[in-house]
């Protein structure tokens, strides 16, 4: 499917302030994939303007520690097609104003669905740390197949790793207990520890709807 050019590593991630509005409508799930594909659109667009670029996003649910954290993976091409059917490349990407084209993207449609007025909207362009969040990895070259397979299967990864999870026997009622992948910054092990029920209710959160998209493919198979 990948065409033999170079792809990226995306993420684009929401503040806390508005994951709750994805959390009990994920019917706004396709509003967020096509901001954050219109996103990169027009921003490579901006250096190619006839251009056609492509990607392949991917929802995730999951935080690190099984917290509700709505964010997209996308594997991009790094560049685009020309009419002529040439590629062409990207310079070095601005993440920041990647970031500052979601983010008004996504309050827009936020707004216009009513979930948020005017006032909300203004004050969180006002906030020095916005809460939303682009990364940009670094270019993955055509011939570094396995790098371009561990993207491909990142992509679409479960949202419980089942070596970070274990039993925590008790004398009382057993419970659940899920690591972070990293120690803290005191080398401390960072953890959630949940009743059984509550980690069935929270694990629950994450399991998609029938027939809901989680992912997403936009000018992919060209005719070149």
């Amino acid at each position: 499917v990948l065409q033999p050019y170079p792809h990226r590593h995306l993420i684009f991630s929401i503040p806390k302030r508005l994951r709750v509005y994805f959390r009990f409508d994920r019917a706004l799930f396709s509003d967020l994939y096509r901001a954050a594909w219109e996103t990169w659109k027009e921003y490579v667009q901006s250096f190619h303007p006839e251009a056609t670029p492509g990607a392949v996003m991917s929802l995730h649910t999951a935080g690190t520690l099984l917290e509700w954290h709505p964010h997209l993976h996308v594997m991009a091409l790094d560049g685009a097609f020309a009419e002529d059917g040439s590629f062409v490349e990207l310079p070095e990407i601005d993440e920041k104003l990647i970031e500052e084209f979601f983010s008004e993207k996504v309050l827009e449609f936020l707004l216009k669905r009513e979930l948020l007025d005017e006032e909300t909207v203004l004050s969180m362009k006002s906030w020095e740390h916005s809460g939303f969040h682009f990364y940009g990895g670094e270019a993955v070259e055509a011939e570094d197949r396995d790098a371009r397979l561990f993207l491909g299967r990142y992509l679409k990864k479960p949202g419980v790793g089942q070596s970070r999870l274990s039993v925590a026997e008790t004398t009382e009622e057993p419970g659940v207990v899920y690591r972070h992948p990293e120690l803290d910054e005191e080398g401390e092990v960072r953890e959630r520890r949940f009743r059984p029920l509550e980690f069935l209710a929270e694990l629950s959160l994450h399991v998609p709807k029938i027939f809901e998209q989680t992912g997403f493919i936009k000018h992919w198979l060209l005719r070149y």
